[in-house]
């Protein structure tokens, strides 16, 4: 995912100890993301955890290796650990720590993370639902959009809003929140280039990052892989037919990709680009391990832009039977000097080849697993805590927020009789009160209990948060526990199965204003 945008600060998201949000950067956007008609927002909040790479002075040239800063002077700083700080970062480097601002940053790269760890959590945020069953989380389905100016967003698609007059079509707008973004984006229907609906179990593979890109080229070296384009920057096309996803190269390249234990099956399309016109001649070839490996499918000579051909489904050996360690999918444009037709170009420079469509299925019960396992870390408030038991957790539109302009909600749903979030807590001078900010909108009833040691300390209904002036939060004293630890727990019992609830806070604070709220037993 992508957002055009100038990076003008970060929060921690702890400001306010009354409502905690996730940590996040401050972006003025650069492409249109509000309702016309409207003050455009100053920001749009992006999840720090999420961002994997920041460009603040555009570049040409060759990536930059992940876990490294390039400054506005040119210097490359690697670093072993980075921390947003306000209006710029703070690095961990060889011989101690070092802050730069912003304004002397030209590219961030973060160090590199696992994308099949990765696609749970976007799941996790987008389609909570595939936590439920097997049956759910292949129900799920998420969308991929690109926009003219740049934008590119993967969203849910069944929470998706839109509005305008159904008969000018140029004022359509569609609703999207992506899994980055703290708030939803409305974009211009009439700017969408490309739109990419999948299930969540069949995830376009250009949606993962690859663990490495091996080219040989010998002619057109200055050109570089790309996603859902050809390597020229064209979009996908073979005969005349437009694809929507995937990966442009040119032979000789070698693709390698992770894949999740929960992999079942890998399928794609393979062909010379259209801007290969009749000349160019590749083999391609997909393996599993390396690409020595025999190949699980392989084309015959491809010469010329034709039709794609398809792999067919292959099967991905179950991750028990595979070879020793991680699974490897590899990806093998072969520009195949030896044997090549007289008719053929002589060198590499048409072998524009796009893998096209690329998809990997994923097991059901895996995916569905997998989301359980990282639905609690999608609930801000709850950072710190551990979870006892399985809540049930929703994203929905704030009813209470503008029509024109809605907000989302998350919330959960005690599993069972009850939610128990369990923390240890040290207790200081700076520490005097435990918040705990929980409200509900026109939910069933809900009870909020609060444990210090296995004593019950706070009891309260959960209020319904109605417009007006703010549902307070539950603010317990600790006072009496300074100078040693303590176990919390802050128990969720619902009436119905429809006792969803939001949480806006929970945890200690030294805020004086704490004092001015108060519990009740």
């Amino acid at each position: 995912d992508r957002l055009p945008g100038l990076v003008e600060g970060h929060v921690s998201g702890l400001e306010d100890w009354r409502h905690t949000t996730r940590p996040h950067l401050l972006v003025r956007p650069l492409a249109a993301v509000d309702l016309r008609g409207k003050q455009p927002r100053p920001h749009v909040r992006v999840a720090s955890d999420l961002v994997r790479r920041i460009v603040l002075v555009p570049r040409t040239g060759r990536p930059l290796p992940p876990a490294t800063i390039l400054t506005r002077d040119g210097r490359e700083v690697g670093f072993r650990s980075l921390r947003f700080a306000g209006t710029g970062v703070i690095v961990l480097v060889d011989g101690g720590t070092q802050r730069l601002s912003f304004d002397e940053i030209a590219e961030i790269r973060l160090a590199d993370r696992d994308p099949w760890e990765m696609y749970p959590r976007i799941v996790a945020w987008l389609a909570p639902q595939a936590a439920t069953s097997p049956a759910d989380a292949a129900a799920s389905r998420l969308m991929r959009v690109e926009t003219d100016d740049g934008l590119v967003a993967t969203t849910a698609v069944d929470p998706l809003h839109g509005t305008g007059d159904a008969r000018r079509q140029l004022s359509w707008l569609i609703l999207a929140q992506p899994a980055w973004s703290l708030d939803p984006l409305w974009l211009p229907h009439a700017s969408v280039r490309r739109r990419i609906v999948f299930s969540a179990t069949e995830v376009p593979l250009s949606l993962i990052e690859p663990k490495a890109v091996d080219r040989k080229a010998i002619f057109g070296g200055s050109w570089t892989w790309e996603i859902d384009r050809n390597v020229q920057g064209g979009p996908l096309s073979a005969k005349g037919l437009p694809y929507g996803s995937g990966f442009g190269t040119q032979a000789t390249s070698v693709m390698a990709f992770g894949l999740p234990p929960f992999a079942t099956a890998f399928r794609a399309g393979a062909a010379l680009d259209d801007a290969a016109g009749a000349g160019g001649c590749v083999k391609a070839s997909v393996h599993l391990g390396d690409a020595a490996a025999k190949p699980l499918w392989e084309s015959d000579l491809l010469v010329g832009t034709r039709e794609a051909v398809d792999t067919g489904s292959l099967a991905m050996p179950p991750a028990a039977t595979a070879a020793a360690g991680p699974r490897v999918l590899v990806l093998v444009a072969d520009a195949a000097h030896e044997g090549r037709p007289r008719d053929a170009d002589p060198d590499d420079i048409r072998d524009v080849f796009d893998w096209l469509d690329p998809v990997v299925s994923l097991a059901p019960e895996g995916l569905a697993a997998a989301v359980r396992d990282r639905l609690p870390a999608t609930m801000a408030p709850w950072k710190d805590w551990e979870i006892v038991g399985q809540p049930t957790i929703r994203t929905l539109v704030d009813p209470l927020s503008a029509r024109e302009s809605p907000q989302t909600l998350r919330q959960s749903l005690a599993a069972g009789a009850e939610t128990v979030l369990r923390r240890k807590l040290e207790v200081s001078p700076e520490i005097t009160h435990l918040v705990v900010g929980v409200t509900r909108t026109a939910a069933s009833a809900s009870r909020i209990e609060i444990r210090i040691d296995g004593e019950s300390v706070a009891e309260a209904d959960v209020s319904e948060r109605k417009a007006g002036p703010a549902v307070l939060p539950i603010v317990v004293p600790l006072e009496r526990s300074v100078g040693r630890s303590i176990l919390v727990e802050v128990v969720h019992r619902g009436s119905d199965g429809q006792s969803f609830v939001e949480w806006t806070a929970l945890g200690p604070t030294s805020a004086p204003e704490a004092r001015a709220a108060s519990s009740s037993k």
